[in-house]
Parts: C-alpha cells; sequence; structure tokens
C-alpha cells in the first residue's frame, strides 16, 4: 500500500499528474494507492477554524494517520506500506515517520526544510538557510568568474545580502559541528535532525531520500544531520537518489521520468513496470 501526500498547494494529481502516472501503473501492478488531499489542500476543505492551502499546517501528520490508518485496514498487517511526497509532502511523510505512524517504508522527494514552526516564513526578516546554501554555493562557482568580479566593483551585486548569506552560513555549519559534538555526549537538542533520522531508523523504517542534482534539500540534510547521515547510509537504514537535470518538480520530461524510474525501484522493486513515459493527458 502506497500513501500520497500533497506537494505543496497541488491537489492530489501531483506536481505535473506524476502521482497519477505512478498510482495508476502502481495499482496494476498489485498495489493499493491513496492519493490523499490533506484538509485545507486541494480539493480538501479546511478544518474548523483552519485556513486553507498551509502546506506546513500543525495537523497534516494527523490527517495522514487516518489515511495511514485506513490503508492499513485494506493492506492488512502483513502488507508493505509506503508513506511518500515531495516538498511539503516530503517533510510530513518524513514527520509521520518520526512521530510513529504505522508505515513499513518512507519516500522523501525534494523536500526543502526538516523542521518548521506554525506561522514561519522562509523569508521572515533573514535568509533562511535554504537561500544560504544556495546562495554561498553559487557564489563560490562564479568566484573565480572575471565577470563576477567586475560586477562587484560595478556594484551590481547586492554585497550586504551575499555577505548576511555568508557570515550565517558560516554560523550554521559552526553549529551543526557543535550539534553533532553535543550528541555524541549526550546533550539533549531541540529540532535535531540526526536524532529523528536516528528514531526512524530504530523502528527498521528504512528513509528513501530523492533529490534534484544540485537543490539545497540534500545539502541541509548532510549538514543538519551530520555524521549520522553517513553512518545510516553505511547501514543501509537511509539511501540516497540524485537525479540529474531536474527542477523541484520535475517538471521536464527527461528527469521526470528518470525520477519515476526510482521509485518504481523503491516501492516495486523487481515488480516495477517497464513503462514508456509520454507527455500526460489533461
Amino acid at each position: 500500500g502506497v500513501v500520497m501526500l500533497n506537494s505543496g498547494s497541488v491537489h492530489h494529481i501531483g506536481p505535473n499528474r506524476l502521482w497519477v502516472t505512478l498510482a495508476r501503473s502502481w495499482a496494476a501492478a498489485g498495489a493499493t494507492v491513496l492519493r490523499v488531499d490533506v484538509a485545507g489542500i486541494g480539493d480538501s476543505p479546511a478544518r474548523s477554524g483552519a485556513a486553507e492551502n498551509v502546506v506546513y499546517s500543525s495537523h497534516a501528520v494527523d490527517d495522514a494517520r487516518l489515511a495511514i490508518d485506513h490503508l492499513r485496514s485494506v493492506v492488512g498487517r502483513d502488507g508493505r506500506l509506503v508513506a511518500m511526497g515531495l516538498c511539503s509532502g516530503a517533510y510530513h511523510a518524513f514527520k509521520s515517520a518520526v512521530r510513529g505512524l504505522d508505515v513499513d517504508v518512507a519516500v522523501m522527494v525534494d523536500p526543502l526544510t526538516f523542521f518548521w514552526k506554525e506561522g514561519m516564513s522562509l523569508h521572515e526578516g533573514q535568509i533562511h538557510e535554504n537561500d544560504q546554501v544556495e546562495m554561498v554555493s553559487r557564489y563560490k562557482r562564479k568566484w573565480q568568474d572575471k565577470e563576477t568580479w567586475a560586477r562587484l566593483f560595478r556594484g551590481e551585486l547586492d554585497l550586504p545580502t551575499i555577505t548576511k548569506a555568508v557570515a550565517l552560513r558560516a554560523r550554521n555549519v559552526s553549529l551543526h559541528v557543535l550539534r553533532d559534538v553535543g550528541r555524541t555526549v549526550g546533550v539533549p537538542l531541540e529540532d535535531d535532525l540526526a536524532s529523528e533520522l536516528l528514531r526512524v531508523a530504530s523502528r527498521g523504517v528504512p528513509m528513501h531520500f530523492v533529490f534534484a542534482a544540485g537543490h539545497t534539500g540534500l545539502l541541509l540534510l548532510r549538514q543538519q544531520g551530520g555524521r549520522t547521515v553517513e553512518k545510516l547510509l553505511a547501514s543501509g537504514k537511509l539511501h540516497l537518489d540524485i537525479v540529474d537535470g531536474g527542477d523541484h518538480t520535475f517538471t521536464r520530461l527527461a528527469p521526470r521520468t528518470a525520477l519515476v524510474e526510482r521509485l518504481d525501484r523503491i516501492v516495486l522493486g523487481d515488480r516495477r513496470p517497464a513503462r514508456a513515459m509520454s507527455a500526460s493527458r489533461p
């Protein structure tokens, strides 16, 4: 059984109808697939008193629990149950596994963050860590480019913002190292990705992360997870797949085809179908 969660504010067809493509072929291969809108997203009304289109809502994991419990009643105790999502859906799939929901596998496609507070904005007066990583990486690649220096001396670059990003990035990298040390000596840590990864792994739930190449989610996973990520990779409890050429929602056909092939392998294994991707039907 597979539960597919919303990707941002996109309803249960998924980005570029990706969930429809996968659900139909996986159902034909013998899986039971539930594409579901959490409350307030897509075709699902918001909960009483709650706003619509809040993609990181505090109740999303509770909604996922209802979907997962229902699907478990369909596939039975011996069935293999997968929770998956892209973007915010990946966040909620991961948090479902962290909260101990009844899943056997968690699949996260291109998550943009691993911690979220109610009312939080990615740009609330400071550069969010995703943006720090992206900006520093971009200018690190361009540092030896003469045109970059020329633009700097012409005043065409936003030097204060770049300087702030570099300073915040250096601070956060140092904090991640200190968290590794604190975790090692048993200091309790708030919003600790490594501890959440270990919690899921300790229950025997494999974690599959799939990222578009060059996107910041993978950097965040490695930096916030610290040495724990490498240990779980080595033990086979965490898996990483990188898809070349993809944007965040895998808009172009070739990267989307590569993504589908990876998801087929993760979910169906040897039962994965031979398929030829074509343009989606309207």
